[in-house]
Formats: structure tokens, C-alpha cells, sequence
């Protein structure tokens, strides 16, 4: 009992010696943080390790909640184009394109091609603009060709930046 009120005592003083100057007090703080620091070490260990077995449920209650939330017209909608982009992801899947044009194809649908959805072969044309996009005839030439619509180059840009 004596030695932890002697231990106690001693801490004690040496805090507030460590608090009274700047130098102290950053070193304190850099204490602090070190043990904060180690104690969370499991959890972000096992978060790391596991966290990919979510699954990613999360986002997906995140995005119920977000469109029972919506007004009901911008909920249709909003369904709408996940309808689409998931019909583009099959179609693209059949015909044997990468994921990266999915994510391209879906950028282009979002982009300049909503309400268009509903014509006739829209998603096997979409899929051909990949297939047949080389060296001369870029992606982008394609659609202009096929849909009839313009591209900005800054889309462009933003649209070859995904993979």
C-alpha cells in the first residue's frame, strides 16, 4: 500500500513538472498519443484484416436510407439509372468488356446519354462503341456517331481517368 502512494506521489510530481514548460507539454501530448495509438492497434488490425468481408453492406443500407429519404419522383429516377447502369454491367459482361469500360460506359450514360436508354438496342450499341473503338476511332468518336451527341474534352479527360 505504502509503495503505490509513493509511486502515485512520484507520477504525480513528475507531470507537473512536465506541465509547466512548453517542451513538457509537447511530450505529454506525444505520450498520449502514442498510448491512444496502441490501444486502438487491435481494432485497426482486425478492421484491416476483416473489414473486407463486409461485403459492403454498409453502403448499400446507406443508399436505402438515402432514397426512401428522396422525394418520390427523384427516387424513381435515381432507380432508374441504377437499373440502367446495371443492365449496362451485364450487357458489357456478356459481350466480354473490361470492367474499367462498365465504369467508363456508365460515366458516358450519366454523362450525356440519360432518357436515351429506352431506344432501341441503346445497350448493344453502347457496348459496340467499345468494341469497335481502336487507334483511329476512339471510344468517344463512336458514341458521336452512334448517338449523336458531343463529348467535351474535360468529360473526356475525367472519363479516360477511370479504371
Amino acid at each position: 500500500m505504502d509503495i503505490a502512494i509513493t509511486i502515485g506521489t512520484v507520477v504525480k510530481k513528475a507531470l507537473e513538472l512536465l506541465a509547466v514548460n512548453d517542451s513538457g507539454r509537447k511530450f505529454l501530448g506525444y505520450v498520449l498519443c502514442i498510448a491512444v495509438f496502441l490501444l486502438l492497434l487491435p481494432v485497426i488490425v482486425v478492421c484491416g484484416l476483416f473489414g473486407w468481408m463486409e461485403n459492403d453492406g454498409g453502403t448499400l443500407i446507406l443508399r436505402e436510407e438515402l432514397l426512401n429519404n428522396l422525394p418520390e419522383e427523384n427516387a424513381a429516377v435515381i432507380e432508374q439509372m441504377n437499373t440502367v447502369c446495371d443492365t449496362i454491367q451485364n450487357v458489357f459482361e456478356i459481350k466480354g468488356l473490361s470492367v474499367s469500360d462498365e465504369r467508363k460506359a456508365e460515366a458516358i450514360y450519366l454523362t450525356c446519354l440519360v432518357g436515351r436508354e429506352d431506344e432501341e438496342n441503346f445497350y448493344n450499341d453502347l457496348a459496340d462503341c467499345f468494341l469497335y473503338a481502336d487507334t483511329e476511332t476512339d471510344v468517344f468518336e463512336w458514341i458521336t456517331a452512334v448517338f449523336g451527341v458531343e463529348i467535351s474534352e474535360e468529360d473526356r479527360g475525367m472519363i479516360e481517368k477511370i479504371e
